[in-house]
């Protein structure tokens, strides 16, 4: 066989593995490629979980903020009233002193109210946040670990 022949021969084979080896890795590519849809899916799911949250929140926050905001005129109107029918500055003192304990009240109701909101927020978008984890990070099943009969050392004592 002729030097030319051999390295003709030889090329062709390396040209064979290589058209193989490229065929594997364009197949893995392909397969994961594939792989990659369930987990935009899951982050699709969790992106619009998120977005319904994020607009729920929203209205909690302004129906909280209308409820304030009538709380806080209404309390202005009574004490305006209030003051309007003082006869003196002491009993318009003492009327606004009256009025104190019940603006504090509505202050104490609104600010649990947000915290209200703000609490079941969290507590849902963790629950999306994690939820989403859990179905893309499979946790590795747990190896079984096989426990061994502890090794009994039986003494006999020595004749003296």
């Amino acid at each position: 066989m002729k030097m030319t022949e051999r390295l003709m021969e030889a090329s062709a084979e390396a040209r064979s593995q290589a058209a193989a080896f490229a065929t594997r890795a364009i197949d893995t590519a392909a397969t994961r490629v594939d792989a990659a849809k369930k987990p935009v899916d899951v982050l699709a799911k969790a992106g619009q979980d998120l977005n319904t949250l994020a607009h729920r929140y929203t209205s909690d926050l302004i129906d909280l903020q209308v409820s304030v905001v009538k709380g806080v005129l209404a309390d202005g109107a009574a004490r305006l009233r209030d003051l309007a029918r003082s006869e003196s500055v002491a009993e318009a003192y003492a009327s606004q002193v009256e009025a104190l304990p019940a603006s504090r009240d509505r202050l104490v109701k609104n600010a649990q109210g947000l915290w209200g909101i703000i609490e079941g927020t969290g507590r849902e978008a963790g629950s999306i946040v994690f939820g989403t984890y859990a179905e893309l990070v499979r946790p590795a099943p747990a190896k079984k670990t096989v426990k061994r009969a502890a090794k009994r050392t039986i003494r006999t004592k020595k004749a003296a």
